[in-house]
């Protein structure tokens, strides 16, 4: 699989410029890695109907969300239960 690096999903990235370019990329079958300061400026993105959906909160070190237009947000734990 290809990797490409994009200003966008650095750790000063803007989060209206990085909200708008997701709102015109095909993102099915893409995997995106940031930071979770990123995440937290996306939070401020989440619309109130619906239609884009962020996750809302603190990410650990590690930690991932699953966004998948077909199913709910998802946090996956960096640390594995025990």
């Amino acid at each position: 699989m290809p990797i490409h690096e994009h200003p966008l999903l650095g750790p000063d990235a803007v989060p209206d410029e990085l909200c708008a370019a997701l709102d015109t990329i095909d993102l099915d079958g893409t995997l995106w890695c940031t930071h979770g300061e990123v995440l937290t400026g996306l939070a401020a993105c989440t619309r109130a109907d619906g239609t884009r959906t962020y996750p809302i909160g603190q990410t650990a070190k590690g930690g991932a969300w699953l966004l998948n237009a077909h199913v709910p947000l998802r946090y996956i734990d960096p640390v594995p239960p025990q």
